[in-house]
């Protein structure tokens, strides 16, 4: 099993107007595979205008199975707990798709009663899972 978790903050300077997808996919790979995912981020968000997107795609095509992400941006505090509940599921069952939908019940449960339904969803709602091969 494959899992990733990232946060990132960009400073590195946006691509060249000129560049094509099939370049910045390339780029995007290149720089994951050094370990540079923060100057993956500006090329990502020009690679077809999806910042989300477009760093999935460069992940996906270094190779990585399984890419965790949110869809809004949450507290590290959270995140955090959220990231390592998920790993030890994640050790457990061998499954990041399993893992990933326990432990957002298990926060969900939890955080209506402790926080009430909204912020339980705005904090445990927004991960989602991509997978390109085995979960």
């Amino acid at each position: 099993m494959i899992a990733l978790g990232l946060s990132f903050a960009v400073t590195t300077k946006a691509p060249a107007e000129d560049d094509s997808p099939a370049e910045l996919s390339r780029r995007i790979v290149e720089l994951y595979q050094q370990g540079k995912y923060q100057e993956a981020i500006p090329l990502a968000q020009k690679l077809a205008g999806e910042a989300v997107m477009g760093l999935r795609r460069g992940f996906v095509e270094a190779g990585a199975q399984n890419l965790l992400m949110t869809l809004w941006p949450i507290s590290d505090e959270f995140t955090i707990q959220i990231m390592s509940d998920f790993y030890d599921a994640a050790h457990q069952s061998q499954n990041a798709h399993e893992a990933l939908a326990k432990v957002q019940r298990d926060c969900l449960v939890k955080l209506r009663t402790e926080k009430g339904l909204a912020q339980a969803v705005s904090l445990a709602g927004p991960f989602i899972m991509s997978s390109q091969g085995r979960p």
